[in-house]
């Protein structure tokens, strides 16, 4: 069976609508990251996890964060976060999976293990005695419990060096100290995180524009993802959403940091190899859009 040029064409054009019609492109409102979150040891390993599923959360909200506020301004600023932010981690994690998870032996985090030597100190001082004080011949009142009666070793110090390692349990032997790990993939609204951030430490957003590209010789997917990519390399393109689509023609609503002028140099530096670009007038066309056409150039033969 022959299929003539114009079925095939027509073919292609309806597949096309159809890709188009569904895609929006956006950079801005969503993003994925990697993140890993650790908590150290501690009697309850329920808790221990869950706070290193937090931490590794936390992070992630961080590392977006980083990307448009100075580090300076976040640590200056930690407690703001902790109270603001962090605490309400699922309102900008979208959604989250594990990728791996276990526990992981320190030997280069002595804070670590001098914290939870320190918080198991304290819980032994702070337990109550079972047996009561007595007094000896002399009237003074010893207990029964205490390292020495009578300059005699009880051998109770030893005791309790070996209930301190159990009280530790794995963190401090050998030096080490076990911290439960946890690795994450979250999806964040960054869109809603900017806001924000930018509300909460009173940063001014630079000015954006919207531009309509007019794309001429975009015909099929791998053509469309690749323009994608080097209106990317502006470097000042911030979101790319898809408005129309016809035979050989896409139109691109496109978000840009600053204003349309210069823009066109950007585009030309670019694309300026294989495309064509005009500017078109705004007065002709009654828009309130800055639109660029861009058309392939015609290949020597």
């Amino acid at each position: 069976m022959t299929i003539g040029r114009k079925a095939v064409a027509a073919a292609l054009s309806a597949a096309l609508v159809v890709f188009f019609a569904g895609t929006s492109v956006s950079w801005a409102d969503e993003v994925v990251v990697k993140a890993e979150g650790y908590a150290p040891w501690n009697e309850d390993e329920s808790t221990t996890k869950k706070s290193a599923l937090d931490n590794a959360l936390k992070e992630s909200l961080l590392n977006v964060i980083k990307d448009y506020v100075d580090e300076e301004l976040i640590a200056d600023n930690e407690s703001l976060l902790e109270a603001r932010v962090y605490k309400n981690l699922l309102h900008y994690i979208m959604n989250y999976k594990i990728v791996s998870m276990g526990w992981v032996t320190h030997f280069d985090m002595p804070h670590l293990a001098a914290a939870e030597a320190a918080k198991a100190e304290e819980a032994k001082e702070n337990e109550p005695s079972l047996i009561d004080p007595v007094a000896n011949d002399t009237g003074e009142v010893i207990d029964p419990g205490a390292d020495e009666v009578d300059g005699a070793s009880s051998g109770k110090v030893e005791d309790e060096e070996e209930q301190e390692e159990d009280d530790i349990g794995l963190l401090s032997r050998g030096g080490g100290v076990n911290a439960y790990h946890i690795w994450v993939e979250a999806t964040v609204d960054s869109e809603e995180l900017k806001n924000d951030i930018n509300r909460l430490f009173g940063v001014k957003e630079a000015a954006t524009s919207i531009i309509e590209l007019v794309v001429f010789g975009l015909n099929d997917y791998p053509a469309f993802e690749e323009f994608k990519e080097t209106l990317m390399l502006t470097e000042v393109v911030n979101d790319i959403t898809y408005k129309a689509f016809s035979r050989g023609k896409v139109v691109l609503s496109v978000e840009i940091n600053g204003v349309a002028e210069g823009f066109g140099d950007k585009l030309n530096d670019v694309l300026g190899e294989r495309y064509a670009i005009f500017q078109s007038s705004l007065a002709e066309r009654g828009r309130s859009t800055d639109t660029f056409i861009i058309k392939p150039l015609r290949r020597k033969s």
